[in-house]
């Protein structure tokens, strides 16, 4: 690859992750002047952002249903599919209700959890327990990362680990098998390590 094509995709890549924390923000805003001041980013876009590349969806976490209408008079959305409770096979315990639209070209889901927080940081923190992998431990808002300890020791040390005790608690262990395989394919290089 010659420089100009290596700085062309640089910066390709940066435009997009910027573009995603623009939709992001103001998802976020809207959100907060309406009564879900807790919302956060988290999981997979916050920790690809992290590590310099661009999110395949963004996932908003929140503490109570986002019902259709506000979607559509918050967020001015009226095209969305209802995933009820099922979601990529874990979080299934906590999860009440997932909404997926577009939003600024990205593909956006909100994520429901009936938990009672009035800030995005501690709320994080609780959606990270649900997570099975400390690398996706990552959280995002306007303000910056949040970032657990179990995401810091995983990028610091290469390793994806896996905590058992999570997976049993908010997850379908069947589906351990194809996330295990989907993060080898997003980080070659780190090792799994199962506590």
């Amino acid at each position: 690859m010659k420089l100009n094509e290596a700085l062309s995709n640089t910066k390709n890549t940066f435009q997009k992750i910027e573009n995603q924390k623009k939709v992001a923000v103001d998802i976020l805003y809207m959100l907060a002047k309406n009564n879900h001041p807790e919302a956060v980013v988290a999981g997979g876009a916050p920790r690809n952002w992290e590590f310099g590349k661009p999110a395949n969806d963004i996932d908003i976490y929140l503490c109570r249903p986002l019902l259709e209408t506000e979607l559509s008079n918050l967020i001015g959305v009226d095209s969305y599919k209802t995933l009820g409770k099922k979601y990529d096979g874990y979080g299934l315990k906590e999860i009440s209700r997932v909404l997926e639209t577009s939003f600024g070209g990205t593909k956006v889901q909100f994520i429901s959890i009936d938990r009672k927080y009035k800030n995005s940081k501690n709320f994080a923190h609780h959606v990270f327990r649900t997570f099975d992998f400390g690398i996706c431990k990552i959280g995002w808002t306007p303000e910056g990362f949040i970032k657990s300890k179990e995401f810091e020791y995983d990028k610091e040390n290469k390793t994806l680990t896996i905590n058992m005790s999570n997976i049993l608690e908010f997850s379908d262990p069947m589906s351990l098998p194809k996330r295990v395989k989907k993060m080898k394919k997003y980080f070659p290089n780190f090792s799994v390590d199962i506590v």
